[in-house]
């Protein structure tokens, strides 16, 4: 998958997971970069806990707050416009 705004990124971080909401990113993603292939566990933009089962390497066009520790993708990096 070509990232939604290839190029385009001001700024991104590496992920840590985290469960605690006190780690919620600042502003929800534009999106997620998956760098290992696996189960990927968020909280969307509007607060939903949602699983994305067997996340592909690549782009993710994804509105997140925080990525969960059950998450089993990695080299996960957030993303902003």
């Amino acid at each position: 998958m070509s990232a939604p705004n290839a190029g385009k990124a001001g700024s991104a971080a590496v992920v840590t997971p985290s469960d605690d909401p006190n780690d919620n990113f600042r502003t929800p993603t534009d999106f997620l970069y998956v760098g290992e292939t696996g189960n990927l566990a968020v909280v969307m933009a509007n607060g939903t806990a949602v699983t994305f089962e067997a996340a592909a390497i690549g782009y993710h066009p994804l509105r997140v707050l925080r990525v969960a520790t059950t998450s089993t993708a990695d080299k996960i990096v957030a993303c902003w416009d």
